[in-house]
C-alpha cells in the first residue's frame, strides 16, 4: 500500500507540518483605459463607452468585474471573445 503524504506515524517527538491551500483571489489594480481597450478588442465597444463613463481610474480587477455583471459579462467571457481560454 502506497502511502500518501501527510499520513501515517511519525517518529516519537517528531513535528508533523500540515501544509493547507488556499484559493485567495486577489484583486489587481487596472487603468480605466485598458479596460476600454480590452472591452473594444472583445467586440464590446458600447460597453467599452460605458467603462469610460463609469469605472473610476484606476479600477481593481473585482470592481471591474462587479461592474460588468448588469451587461452579463464576466471574465471568462471577455477571455474567450479574445481567444483564450478560462
Amino acid at each position: 500500500m502506497a502511502r500518501r503524504p501527510g499520513r501515517g506515524r511519525a517518529a516519537e517527538g517528531a513535528l508533523i507540518i500540515g501544509i493547507a491551500i488556499s484559493h485567495e483571489v486577489v484583486a489587481v489594480q487596472l487603468t480605466r483605459q485598458h479596460m476600454v481597450d480590452v472591452l473594444r478588442k472583445a467586440g464590446l465597444p458600447e460597453m467599452a463607452d460605458a467603462a469610460r463613463r463609469d469605472l473610476p481610474d484606476p479600477v481593481d480587477s473585482e470592481q471591474a468585474a462587479a461592474w460588468a455583471v448588469p451587461y452579463g459579462v464576466n471574465m471568462d467571457d471577455l477571455i474567450s471573445r479574445m481567444g483564450g481560454s478560462p
